[in-house]
């Protein structure tokens, strides 16, 4: 696995703030965690969306899940790792 900060930003002048975190997977898959104006489903909340993009680069439609807290990205996280990383040493 390997994390990656792609941008972190807070512009306390008008109040914009944003977030993205892309997540690679052994398997090719990325997790991308976001938090942008009038861009992720919960943004107006200060929560995040998460999102499963394949090793095609495609996102999964399915995947996309919004107005989630920092715990419930862990637990997106930890999900799509049990199911996306090679297992072989556990």
């Amino acid at each position: 696995m390997r994390l990656t900060n792609n941008a972190q930003k807070e512009n306390t002048m008008n109040k914009t703030t944003w977030y993205q975190r892309k997540i690679k997977l052994d398997d090719g898959a990325v997790i991308s965690i976001i938090c942008k104006d009038d861009i992720s489903y919960g943004h107006a909340d200060n929560l995040f969306e998460c999102a499963l993009i394949n090793p095609d680069g495609c996102i999964d439609d399915n995947s996309v899940t919004g107005y989630l807290t920092f715990h419930q990205v862990a637990e997106y996280i930890d999900k799509a790792m049990e199911k996306h990383n090679d297992n072989r040493n556990s």
